[in-house]
This record gives structure tokens, sequence and C-alpha cells, in this order.
């Protein structure tokens, strides 16, 4: 299902993206991409079974990080206004705020990422490059997220530390 947060359906949500609102963006756009990557990984389990012992394990994993994402999409535009109203009162925890979703969205996006990739090497060989290219998305998720951290907080160690998820989960996909 996909977050509602006033957009209604999948045509509300592109209508809102593409509006002259500030929100939702490209981290609502995200979080919602990679939730995309995690419903095809679930798709990619749920066909696995005979390949895989642990086949539904990776389904629930699946929609778990599909569901977290999902509600990350809908929270990321109130996050971001309520930062942008701090900031505006010179808040200086306000870009902290503002990073907070995207963080998430990163550190969840490289576990779709990861989870590809074991779905990939071990899952129903027909289905490997619906696999690899969920986490391959997944991973340009993690990535733009960081950078995402990383325009709001400049270098530093919750920066640096997102940047090598994102890192971590193409490298994954590479290998």
């Amino acid at each position: 299902m996909m977050p509602t947060q006033g957009y209604g359906d999948l045509d509300g949500w592109f209508d809102a993206l593409s509006s002259s609102r500030p929100v939702p963006a490209v981290g609502a756009a995200t979080a919602l991409s990679a939730a995309m990557a995690a419903s095809v990984l679930a798709k990619v389990a749920r066909r696995s079974r005979d390949h895989m012992a642990d086949a539904a394990d990776h389904v629930a994993d699946a929609e778990h990080l599909r569901d977290s994402l999902l509600a990350l999409a809908q929270e990321d535009g109130p996050s971001f206004r309520r930062a942008m109203t701090l900031s505006h009162a010179g808040d200086p925890n306000a870009m902290s705020i503002a990073s907070a979703v995207p963080w998430r969205v990163a550190v969840v996006s490289a576990d779709v990422g990861v989870l590809g990739v074991k779905l990939g090497a071990a899952g129903n060989p027909n289905l490997y490059h619906d696999a690899h290219g969920a986490a391959t998305l997944a991973a340009s998720c993690a990535r733009v997220a960081a950078d995402l951290v990383r325009a709001n907080l400049g270098r530093g160690s919750a920066v640096d530390t997102s940047a090598r998820v994102a890192r971590h989960a193409a490298d994954l996909v590479k290998e």
C-alpha cells in the first residue's frame, strides 16, 4: 500500500512530487523507490521457496523493510517542514532534524540492497536479474539518502557513517 499523507494513490504521489510545493521531494521519492525494490525482493523470495530453506524469512524481511520505507516516505515531508520552521527560528539543531529521516532511509535502503544480493546469490536463478536490479536500485537509494544527509549536515561522523553504509551496499551489488 502506498503511503497516503494526503497524496492518495500513486498518481497523487507523482502529482505531489512534480508540484511547486517544497515537499514531498527527493527524500520521499528515494524512500518510495527503495520500498519498490523491497517489494520486488519479496516477490523473488516468494518464488525462491524451492531454492532456499529460509525463503519465508526473506519474504518477511523484505516486507518489513518495505513497510519501514513507506513509513519513512510519509514522515519525510512533515519532518522537513518541522526542521525548516526550527531553522527559521534559529534552532541550531534544525539540520540534524532535517537529516534524521534521510539517515534512516540510507540505512534501510542499504539493508534492502544486502537482501537483494543474498537473494540473487541463493534464490531462484531465473530471478537473478530481478534480485540484482532491486539491490542496485536500493544501493542507489542509499547513496541518494546519504547525499541528503551530507547536504544537511556537511562533513562529520554521522555523514561519513551514512556514506559508508551507502558505499557498502553499492560494493555488495558489484560483487
